[in-house]
């Protein structure tokens, strides 16, 4: 899994930032700036980190959170199976 993002800063000039983040595994994620000249403070997975310029920045992936059970019919409440029209 990779992906880039852009980002925008200032509003009078156009001044983006290319980040590339590679999944590494199961349970790290690597953050590395392409052609940067200053550090880029992002968001992961709710936490502020700062990707410096030059080298990755790998951080561990947090767990899943647990899937609801699957929600059931009530006993006897079935949907009725249908038959196709009759020509």
């Amino acid at each position: 899994m990779g992906g880039y993002a852009v980002v925008f800063f200032g509003a009078a000039t156009l001044t983006f930032a290319l980040v590339q983040a590679i999944r590494k595994g199961r349970g790290r994620l690597t953050y590395r700036q392409l052609q940067a000249t200053h550090p880029l403070g992002i968001e992961h997975f709710g936490h502020k980190v700062t990707v410096p310029t030059g080298s990755p920045l790998t951080l561990p992936v947090p767990p899943s959170a647990a899937l609801p059970e699957p929600v059931r019919q009530p006993s006897g409440r079935a949907p009725v199976r249908r038959q196709p029209p009759q020509s």
